[in-house]
């Protein structure tokens, strides 16, 4: 017998032959989508549907950015991008900078990595 098929049956005998998932007696701490729907505000001050609340559907990455899945009181279905909405936490650095700041960090330093290719691309 090989010791691959030795180390298998080995471990077999440790864990048990039956490997059928056994049911969980554990209460789940997770929120039951059934008992509360997660609802959301559309706060992006140009949209048509700002301050207006909405359960979402789905919250996922999509087209390369979060956005959130709806459907408003008609029942036509709505993807949006997720900072349009509240459904994300605030950003810690708008919450500690409390509106004091135009631009981001991140935002300044991508607008100087454009300003230098563009210096560099320059024909002057």
């Amino acid at each position: 017998m090989s010791e691959r098929k030795k180390l298998r049956t080995s471990l077999k005998h440790h864990i048990g032959c039956s490997m059928k998932p056994m049911p969980s007696h554990k209460v789940s701490t997770a929120p039951n989508a059934v008992d509360k729907k997660q609802t959301f505000r559309i706060i992006h001050p140009f949209h048509p549907l700002v301050g207006r609340e909405y359960v979402l559907i789905v919250h996922k990455l999509n087209w390369g950015e979060d956005r959130v899945s709806f459907k408003d009181e008609k029942g036509d279905y709505h993807c949006v991008p997720a900072n349009w909405t509240d459904i994300n936490p605030p950003d810690p650095y708008e919450r500690t900078g409390d509106n004091r700041s135009y631009f981001r960090i991140d935002d300044l330093r991508e607008i100087e990595g454009i300003v230098r290719k563009l210096k560099k691309d320059s024909v002057y």
